[in-house]
């Protein structure tokens, strides 16, 4: 069963940071996401002392997240060295 998304204005702003490229990776990764979010090249997994989610849109690229039965509701959108200062 797919999910819907829902994005959060902190996450539009960390989109437009991204370079086009890494928008449309971080666009193919949410598709995935509500398609399949146990698909390997994901590699969804808690984020340790939150109640957050995260998934690997490219080697360097997150997406925090939190779900519910039928939702996403996408936080972030950051490079991997930024997820330490969050």
């Amino acid at each position: 069963m797919s999910k819907q998304s829902i994005v959060t204005q902190q996450f539009f702003k960390d989109l437009f940071q991204l370079s086009k490229k890494e928008q449309k990776q971080v666009a193919k990764t949410i598709k995935l996401m509500e398609q399949d979010i146990t698909h390997p090249s994901l590699n969804c997994h808690a984020v340790k002392g939150t109640p957050y989610h995260e998934v690997y849109v490219n080697m360097d690229i997150r997406i925090i997240f939190e779900f519910n039965e039928d939702l996403y509701v996408l936080f972030r959108a950051v490079h991997h060295d930024m997820l330490d200062r969050l």
